[in-house]
C-alpha cells in the first residue's frame, strides 16, 4: 500500500531542465540552461532563468495520467494552484501544468493560447 510520504518522495531530489515549452513555444535557451528544481517531500523550489517559484504540491498516483497540483507561495503564480500531470521514467521527471484556473492537461504538450507549460527534468546525482 502506498502512503502519502512514499508518493511525495518519488520525485524528491535535485533536477535540471532538459526540455521546456510554454504556450506552444520552446523555452529560450538561456532559461533552459539556468533552470533548477529542488523537491523535498511536498515542497518545491524552482528557478526558471531569473524567476524563483516556491511552494507546495500534492500528488495523486492513483489517477491516469498521474496528477500533481502545485500551489506557489513565491513567484508569478503565488496564491494560485496549478493543476498538472506528471510521469517519472528512470531519471526523467516530466510535468505539464494548465494555467491558473484552467482544466488539468491530459497530455504532455502545449499549444498556443492555452497557457499550458511542460517541462522535462533530469535527476542530478546525489
Amino acid at each position: 500500500m502506498s502512503t502519502v510520504l512514499e508518493e511525495t518522495t518519488m520525485i524528491d531530489g535535485n533536477w535540471t531542465m532538459i526540455e521546456g515549452e510554454a504556450d506552444g513555444q520552446d523555452l529560450a535557451e538561456d532559461v533552459l540552461n539556468n533552470s533548477k528544481l529542488a523537491i523535498a517531500n511536498d515542497r518545491h523550489t524552482v528557478t526558471l532563468g531569473d524567476e524563483l517559484l516556491k511552494g507546495t504540491h500534492a500528488l495523486d498516483t492513483t489517477a491516469s495520467p498521474l496528477q500533481i497540483d502545485a500551489t506557489d507561495e513565491v513567484g508569478p503564480f503565488a496564491g494560485q494552484t496549478l493543476a498538472g500531470i506528471f510521469k517519472v521514467e528512470g531519471d526523467l521527471f516530466s510535468v505539464c501544468f494548465a494555467g491558473p484556473g484552467e482544466e488539468r492537461p491530459t497530455e504532455f504538450t502545449t499549444k498556443s493560447g492555452t497557457g499550458k507549460l511542460c517541462h522535462v527534468w533530469k535527476r542530478q546525482e546525489s
